[in-house]
């Protein structure tokens, strides 16, 4: 095995901690070394849900999303993010901005089942 990380598969901690203090995360602290090699940025040491995420309004960056108001089934489809349609971290399809936010999705067409998300702390 390449790495010995000496990580538990079940980790109780305090919700205040999973929540907001974070959690200390040997792959994170591993990914924080190898940032210059990776070229992506992590923004926090911690992991957490809302970690250093005070002021969240302005974290995840400027989405760009369709309000259904011209066409319902764009509702929620986000077309751009920090205004650009496409990310720097990945090549073709993978940079591409699409999917919605997670909170807000157009409504169903027809058998339609599938579903995109951008999530952008992982850039896609």
């Amino acid at each position: 095995m390449a790495m010995n990380m000496k990580e538990k598969l079940i980790i109780t901690r305090p919700a205040r901690e999973w929540l907001f203090e974070g959690i200390d995360d040997g792959l994170l602290d591993l990914l924080n070394t190898l940032k210059n090699v990776t070229k992506i940025p992590l923004p926090y040491k911690k992991f957490g849900w809302f970690v250093e995420r005070n002021l969240s309004a302005s974290y995840d960056g400027i989405f760009t999303m369709n309000t259904g108001v011209d066409d319902l089934y764009k509702l929620g489809i986000i077309t751009r993010w920090n205004h650009m349609k496409q990310t720097n971290y990945f090549e073709g399809e993978c940079a591409v901005v699409n999917g919605t936010s997670g909170e807000i999705f157009p409504p169903m067409k027809g058998l339609q089942k599938r579903i995109s998300v951008f999530v952008p702390d992982v850039c896609r």
